[in-house]
């Protein structure tokens, strides 16, 4: 079993973390020994790269002995740093015997780190054979497929979804579809993708047949791995905003400052999220991670107590299908029943789109009959950071 182990370069000083840094000059030898490694790139002049600390910290506790940190604002660093670290900090980066891959993109906090790390350690398909196997790998993630693929070319759809996601999701198979409850009472069985989302215990199903002789193809399969692993609520990545974009439907961000209010926020809203997760897309926003979108979404005004700090979390909705925003009024509790009756006032036309300063925007259509907008000027979704998304088509809106 392969083994990987997390080496980072952080900003801040050695002597107040207390991480076993190494320099650039001594990575080569580390990259060549002990299996895989994960690799953080930090610049302490980089606010964010201060902001994974606490995490990183965590994360550290859960896998002693495979951390090791390298400060990229130390000269002797620079050419490690510029081949491997792009433009920003902090960035991390798996490195498999000494070369470097993947780039980690998930959330900046321990959990994620944690089962990026792990899924590295797996094989690429895991192979199940008895029950005991089953139930732990089904736990072993955030989101784990498991398949009974009996034909060769069945297996080659997962091999391949295997490789395309194998930063994000655990994958397994299994040759006797009895070890998955409820799928060995078709005879013959049928073959059948599982996904299960620890976080919502929620299982979805994809049979790889249409019928009995016509396997689904890798875009099917492509686009049930994305759907049925979104998480009721997720945390805003760069890769997951650019899916949230192009699903289509209305996007609901929920900005706080700390990792302990986003996680309670997700807790707080799960139930009213379940009862709207297929017609919305609910994220929460880590805003040092977002800097720009804020603004981009009419919450950074003039006006005193804008700024989003501990405790006073912000949100909006973006409505996609007529590029509208709508700020979530600040000072409003963000609990379900005060998000419900705000989002059946969007519904109705009661609340009025955000317009940014200086521009005159005029609306025919605020009422819940959906016709066709007409304004003298639309919020581009392009003009959202880090993303450049044409959308084909849309969802209809339901709040």
């Amino acid at each position: 079993m392969q083994t990987c182990h997390l080496v980072i370069l952080f900003v801040l000083p050695l002597s107040i973390l207390g991480w076993n840094q190494i320099s650039g000059s001594e990575l080569e030898k580390a990259l060549g020994s002990d299996g895989p490694k994960l690799i953080a790139f930090f610049n302490p002049t980089e606010p964010r790269s201060a902001g994974l600390e606490a995490e990183w910290l965590q994360a550290a506790s859960e896998a002693p002995g495979s951390l090791l940190a390298v400060d990229c604002s130390n000269h002797e660093n620079d050419n490690f740093c510029a081949s491997h670290a792009g433009a920003s900090y902090p960035a991390i980066r798996l490195f498999q015997d000494a070369s470097p891959g993947s780039i980690y993109q998930g959330p900046k906090t321990a959990k994620p780190i944690i089962n990026f790390l792990a899924r590295h350690r797996r094989p690429l398909v895991s192979k199940l054979t008895t029950p005991d196997e089953y139930s732990a790998l089904l736990t072993a993630d955030e989101a784990v497929f498991i398949a009974y693929a009996p034909t060769q070319e069945q297996r080659a759809l997962i091999q391949y979804a295997a490789v395309r996601y194998r930063d994000e999701f655990t994958f397994g198979l299994v040759a006797n579809p009895a070890l998955i409850p409820g799928e060995a009472t078709e005879s013959p069985p049928i073959p059948v993708v599982l996904c299960h989302r620890s976080n919502d215990a929620a299982t979805s199903r994809l049979p790889l047949t249409e019928d009995s002789s016509t396997p689904k193809s890798s875009d099917d399969l492509a686009a049930f791995i994305e759907e049925a692993s979104r998480p009721t609520i997720a945390e805003l990545t760069v890769s997951t905003h650019a899916r949230s974009l192009a699903r289509g439907a209305p996007i609901v961000y929920i900005f706080a400052q700390t990792t302990a209010e986003r996680a309670s926020l997700r807790t707080s809203l799960h139930r009213l999220a379940t009862g709207y997760r297929d017609s919305l897309t609910i994220v929460t926003v880590n805003p040092d991670e977002f800097p720009d979108l804020p603004g981009k979404l009419g919450l950074c005004g003039a006006a005193a107590g804008d700024e989003i700090v501990e405790g006073r979390p912000a949100g909006a909705l973006h409505q996609l299908s007529k590029d509208r925003v709508y700020p979530y009024p600040r000072g409003r509790p963000v609990d379900p029943r005060s998000i419900q009756q705000w989002g059946l006032d969007v519904f109705q036309g009661r609340v009025k789109p955000w317009t940014p300063p200086g521009v005159t925007t005029s609306y025919d259509d605020l009422g819940p009959t959906r016709v066709a907008a007409a304004a003298t000027r639309k919020i581009s979704i392009a003009n959202i950071p880090g993303l450049k998304i044409k959308i084909a088509g849309h969802r209809q809106d339901e709040l």
